[in-house]
C-alpha cells in the first residue's frame, strides 16, 4: 500500500494554547498585553515541536499539526486491504471515493482517534477494491476542542521555557550559606543538559503526550 497526501486547508491557529492560556502560563495578569508578541511566537514555536515530537505527518510543504486541518489523501491499495491507515488521526469529517466512484457514508467507517479507514457492505466489515482509495477528511483539534492534557502539556512547556532562558542552562544548582561571610556556590552539569539530548520536550511531558504520539512504520 503506498499513499499520498496534501494539506488543502492548513489550520489558521496552529497554537495550541489560547492568548490567554499563554498569558497564564507566563504568569501574566489576564489583561496584560506587554509580552503578547513573544507569547505568541513561544506557544507556535512549541506548538511545532510537540507535532514534531509526536510524529504528525507533513506533506512536505505545510508543517505538521495537531490542530484541525483538511487532508486530500491518496492510498494506492494493492492487496484489497480492509483496513486503510490514515497519515493523520483525531478525524471529525470524511468523504471517500473508491475507485473515483464516491463511497456513501454507510458503506465505511472511520476509527477517528486511531486514524483507521474500514470499508463495510451492509453492516458487515469487507475490502477495499484493488486500486486507488480517495480520502478528503478533516484531522486534528479545532481552537475549543483542545484537550486538556494537550493544553496543560503546552502550557508547562511556556513555564520551562521561560525559567529556562531566564538562567544560564549550564547551572544545575544553586547554594548560598550564610554564617559569618556570605557564600555563593554554583554547581554546574557536566555532559549533555536534561531535556536537550534528542527531544525539545522533557521525558516526563513526553510520557504525557503518549496518547497523542503515532508509531513510524518503515
Amino acid at each position: 500500500m503506498r499513499q499520498n497526501f496534501t494539506v488543502t486547508v492548513p489550520t489558521p491557529s496552529p497554537s495550541l494554547l489560547t492568548m490567554p492560556q499563554l498569558r497564564a502560563a507566563a504568569g501574566l495578569e489576564p489583561g496584560d498585553t506587554s509580552q503578547d508578541i513573544d507569547l505568541a511566537q513561544l506557544g507556535l514555536q512549541i506548538s511545532a515541536e510537540i507535532a514534531i515530537t509526536c510524529n504528525v505527518a507533513s506533506d512536505g510543504i505545510n508543517p505538521p499539526s495537531l490542530k484541525a486541518e483538511t487532508i486530500v489523501e491518496t492510498i494506492w491499495n494493492m492487496d484489497c486491504d480492509g483496513e486503510l491507515l490514515l497519515s493523520r488521526r483525531f478525524i471529525t469529517s470524511a468523504t471517500v471515493a473508491e475507485l473515483s466512484s464516491p463511497v456513501a457514508s454507510g458503506d465505511f467507517y472511520i476509527n477517528r482517534g486511531a486514524g483507521i479507514l474500514l470499508r463495510v457492505n451492509s453492516g458487515r466489515p469487507w475490502r477495499w477494491q484493488l486500486g486507488t482509495v480517495e480520502v478528503t477528511y478533516v484531522a486534528g483539534f479545532a481552537d475549543d476542542k483542545v484537550p486538556a492534557d494537550l493544553v496543560g502539556v503546552a502550557a508547562d512547556l511556556v513555564r520551562l521555557r521561560r525559567s529556562f532562558s531566564s538562567r544560564d542552562p549550564l547551572v544545575k544548582s544553586e547554594s548560598i550559606e550564610v554564617p559569618d561571610i556570605q557564600t555563593r556556590r554554583l554547581d554546574f552539569w557536566v555532559g549533555a543538559i536534561p531535556g536537550t539530548e534528542l527531544s525539545p520536550v522533557p521525558p516526563d511531558l513526553l510520557a504525557r503526550l503518549g496518547a497523542y504520539r503515532n508509531v513510524l512504520i518503515a
